[in-house]
């Protein structure tokens, strides 16, 4: 996943050295992955509600 999501430019990746064990990579979202969060967010609160009405429950508990 994580690979996809670099492959496409959402996220960067480095490495820093570790004091207990082998060297860690590190990822953080680009400018376009914070975008693509924002706007994957703004769907995600309607997209809920009208699950949480198509099954019956309210999407605010």
């Amino acid at each position: 996943m994580l690979t996809r999501l670099r492959t496409r430019g959402l996220v960067s990746s480095f490495d820093r050295a570790s004091a207990s064990g082998p060297v860690r990579e590190y990822y953080r979202l680009t400018d376009a992955g914070t975008a693509e969060l924002d706007a994957f967010r703004a769907q995600w609160a309607p997209f809920s509600s009208t699950v949480g009405e198509l099954i019956g429950k309210d999407s605010t508990s």
